[in-house]
């Protein structure tokens, strides 16, 4: 991560004095100098309040947070007050099943702007409106509760790029190496890196549904600005990003886990690369791990798998991909998905020596088998995905909810500070 290498359309901010004694302390005095007021949004499950109240003890002498939103998911009542009892009382819970929230989200739905989804992207989305709704933040960041590495220098790093260098969109990166001394980062490492590859692979030698002749002297290979984006982030699902409310208040998001990726395509169509930044926030990096659940679709990476796959797919043929058909009448696929599953294996296998050498290098341990019941699993996804070609609808911006009914921003704020 001591690299200067610009790579890809993305500028990379990097690691490089995060380790020396008094940068998080320059940091920190430049976020005071400012003057943006900063906001924490971090979802959350009843289940990760033991590691939240970590968090939060770190950022308990973050003088220059002005506040802290919690997106409370799955709980109930008895779960929402024990958290409440739990958390420091400067930070405020947003528990997103309670009455008040359903009466709000049918009165959203009545006029068709309840959110797409439930899932981590529902709790977001939330979260953001009642930030939003509070009309004194400028800058807004989010990462996840179930952070067992957590630094408060990896909130300052995050936040930097947008409240000090005028960046609208920074995205964390950090090298994930999990307790038990494996790599970390499945879905990205196993899935999306070669999903994409798979993709630009597809893409660049199909031409109008058909083969195209390289040897033509009309054929040129086009990368796909879309991909060549994508692939520039080195931890494109990373849960950790900040931005402008600006930019914030435009943002429409998926429900489910492709919020991620979703986000990302959605600040793709209204940014500049050059506003926008990767940013390294950690030198290690490990949370909570999730089931492969190879054989049911509906839970675990798997679940994850499809959700990430349709949303890229999804955003690729609003892009009017040729080729792609995704929304075809008959219900038939382009010939770019049809070759998908197994150019995906391709660029799989090959990443899979790649990653096995990286381990072995940092002596880091590696199970071929594990690794590879992955990529079968992953595989099985794209093609559920290609074949069913799942809708993946975003919630509208809350830009949009406010103009259509600005009576949700008072009642958004009166739900929060009933917590």
């Amino acid at each position: 991560m001591t690299d200067f290498a610009q790579l890809g359309i993305v500028p990379t901010l990097h690691d490089v004095r995060a380790h020396e004694s008094g940068n998080l302390e320059r940091l920190e005095e430049e976020l005071r100098q400012s003057r943006h007021p900063i906001a924490l949004i971090v979802p959350a499950l009843a289940s990760d309040i033991s590691s939240l109240e970590k968090i939060l003890a770190e950022l308990a002498d973050a003088d220059w947070l002005n506040s802290v939103l919690v997106g409370l998911d799955n709980a109930d009542m008895c779960q929402y007050e024990h958290t409440v009892q739990r958390l420091s009382r400067n930070v405020k819970v947003l528990w997103t099943d309670s009455s008040e929230m359903l009466q709000l989200e049918a009165h959203l739905r009545e006029h068709s702007l309840g959110p797409a989804d439930r899932g981590k992207g529902r709790n977001v989305w939330y979260c953001l409106g009642a930030t939003l709704a509070a009309d004194h933040v400028q800058v807004i960041a989010i990462h996840d509760a179930d952070i067992n590495t957590y630094k408060r220098s990896l909130l300052a790093r995050l936040i930097y790029p947008i409240a000090r260098l005028d960046y609208s969109f920074a995205k964390g990166y950090y090298p994930r190496i999990t307790n038990d001394n494996s790599m970390g980062g499945r879905v990205t490492r196993l899935l999306v890196t070669p999903l994409l590859r798979a993709l630009r692979s597809e893409l660049t030698t199909t031409e109008n549904g058909k083969e195209a002749d390289k040897d033509s002297d009309t054929y040129t290979a086009d990368p796909l600005e879309y991909l060549r984006f994508l692939e520039s982030f080195r931890y494109p699902l990373a849960g950790e990003k900040a931005f402008t409310a600006e930019l914030a208040a435009d943002l429409t998001i998926p429900g489910h886990w492709g919020m991620d990726i979703g986000v990302l395509s959605d600040v793709y169509r209204r940014c500049d690369p050059s506003n926008i930044c990767q940013v390294a926030v950690a030198r290690s990096y490990d949370h909570k791990h999730q089931d492969l659940s190879s054989d049911d679709p509906s839970k675990g990476l798997r679940r994850v798998s499809l959700d990430v796959t349709a949303t890229i797919l999804n955003d690729l043929n609003d892009l009017g991909i040729s080729g792609l058909n995704m929304d075809a009448p008959d219900g038939g696929a382009g010939q770019i998905v049809v070759g998908l599953v197994d150019a995906y294996y391709r660029e799989a296998k090959e990443l899979l020596q790649h990653y096995a050498n990286d381990a072995m290098f940092n002596d880091l341990n590696f199970d071929v088998a594990t690794e590879a019941a992955c990529i079968d699993a992953f595989a099985q996804s794209i093609n559920d995905a290609t074949r069913s070609c799942p809708s993946v609808v975003s919630s509208p911006s809350w830009r949009t909810v406010f103009d259509q009914l600005p009576d949700v921003k008072q009642q958004l704020t009166d739900i929060v500070s009933l917590g």
